[in-house]
């Protein structure tokens, strides 16, 4: 791996880690649904900008249901069920169970595109769904999973949803096409937020609009495009082993950044969520589901 390819590798791992935290600052002056479409409404404006440096391609008319229908999911469900949740889950752990996404996937995988999962991957998604109780009970001092929980569980199965809508799409048009197309379309979505969004960005603070405008230029755009630096010269595999450290960077800056330490339970139930999706994609699936695995670290953005 070339010096430009590990400085690419560092700075999207770093980015993506970043959000959760600036996600937990942004709303002490918007709402969810503000942050949803502030963040994405500023990437759908500097993606057009890179969709005509790169002369990205117009969507056959026979895609253009399916590219829309996989941002509402990717973009508006995803976007405003994380930040809802993280209303209401320290960055740390939100992270961890957004991290769960894989093993929608391989669920989802199974029904939609006829992929098997082995049974090391089922007691690996066994793992996981203990992780995350252990993390709702870290969290809420109960057996029960709070509605933040849920919340992001949701975020993270509407991703699912979004990549299993676009793994066939990956056969005509590149993944900088496809997330041009996505981000564009769940923003459109929410653009009836903007009068709302305006009226808050007069009264929210100096640290939120940042972490807002923050949001917005690097997690959602300059991530994604040194991610896919590093893709072109790196197996997709092996490219997205190092995503495992997204949600333990997360932790350690919101440590940092907000003076956020997570319960006992919170830890152990976050590292068996964590090894529970190691199992699932290392174990769980025949090697002719390798595709799914590369669409999803081809797509899967951890903001």
């Amino acid at each position: 791996m070339s010096l430009r390819t590990r400085l690419a590798l560092v700075t999207t791992i770093l980015l993506w880690s970043s959000a959760f935290p600036l996600i937990r600052v942004a709303n002490h002056g918007f709402n969810p649904m503000q942050i949803a479409f502030g963040r994405y409404g500023l990437a759908s404006l500097l993606l057009v900008v890179v969709a005509l440096v790169m002369r990205i391609r117009l969507p056959r008319r026979e895609h253009m249901a399916q590219l829309f229908i996989s941002g509402v999911f990717s973009v508006t469900v995803y976007n405003i069920a994380l930040n809802w949740g993280m209303e209401r889950l320290i960055a740390g752990p939100a992270s961890f169970v957004v991290n769960t996404l894989p093993m929608f996937t391989a669920v989802l995988s199974t029904i939609f595109l006829k992929e098997k999962i082995l049974p090391a991957g089922w007691i690996g998604l066994l793992i996981s769904c203990s992780g995350i109780l252990l993390i709702a009970i870290g969290e809420s001092g109960t057996a029960i999973l709070n509605v933040g929980t849920f919340s992001i569980l949701l975020a993270a199965l509407a991703w699912a949803i979004s990549i299993i809508q676009q793994k066939p799409l990956l056969k005509f048009y590149t993944p900088i096409e496809i997330v041009c197309y996505s981000i564009w379309s769940g923003a459109l979505c929410m653009v009836f937020v903007l009068p709302s969004l305006v009226g808050a960005l007069g009264e929210a603070s100096l640290a939120a609009t940042a972490s807002l405008v923050y949001l917005g230029v690097f997690p959602a755009v300059v991530a994604y495009i040194t991610w896919n630096t590093v893709l072109a010269v790196t197996p997709a595999a092996r490219a997205a082993s190092f995503l495992y450290l997204v949600p333990v960077l997360s932790t350690i800056i919101a440590y940092f950044l907000l003076d956020e330490v997570p319960q006992k339970w919170t830890l152990i139930g976050a590292s068996l969520a964590l090894g529970g999706v190691v199992v699932i994609n290392t174990f769980g699936r025949q090697k002719a589901g390798a595709g799914n695995g590369e669409a999803v670290s081809r797509l899967h953005g951890h903001e």
